[in-house]
């Protein structure tokens, strides 16, 4: 928040500072580049992380606070489902399907008919953006889906 000429506080714990100085405890003030709120770097740090600090830092397109930061992770993670989710519903709908690529290519890649007994896909127990799927003849494949850092 703007207090004065050239001084600035921090929404979350009320740090008074001056724009682009480095305080020794707090860090540097910065402006939400979502919502405009003021923060410090320290009360960034301690609710999100040494290392998730350096990582918006270093990858994201903005500069965030903690809240928005958040929001935009968990937005990220309910993408992640929704293709994770697509890609499940295609596999399936391909292997019954008349013309299926799966069928094709087991049978040519593997030499043996793919069917239901040795199709299967299913989300991983831990990672959530891991997808498995078993293809016959004790073949098993890893699909991770993760967002691209530009």
């Amino acid at each position: 928040m703007y207090v004065m000429e050239n001084i600035y506080s921090c929404d979350i714990c009320g740090f008074e500072g001056v724009w682009d100085i480095t305080d020794d405890v707090h860090g540097t003030l910065w402006g939400c580049e979502k919502c405009g709120a003021t923060f410090c770097t320290k009360c960034f740090v301690d609710k999100m992380g040494q290392k998730t600090y350096w990582d918006m830092m270093r990858n994201n397109d903005l500069i965030l606070c903690p809240e928005c930061y958040s929001q935009e992770k968990i937005y990220d993670a309910k993408m992640i489902d929704y293709i994770r989710d697509a890609i499940m519903y295609g596999l399936d709908k391909d292997f019954w399907s008349e013309d299926s690529c799966l069928v094709e290519g087991c049978h040519e890649c593997q030499g043996e008919q793919l069917d239901c007994e040795g199709f299967s896909i299913w989300k991983d127990d831990i990672n959530g953006t891991i997808l498995h799927l078993s293809l016959g003849a004790g073949k098993q494949y890893k699909i991770t889906i993760e967002e691209e850092i530009a």
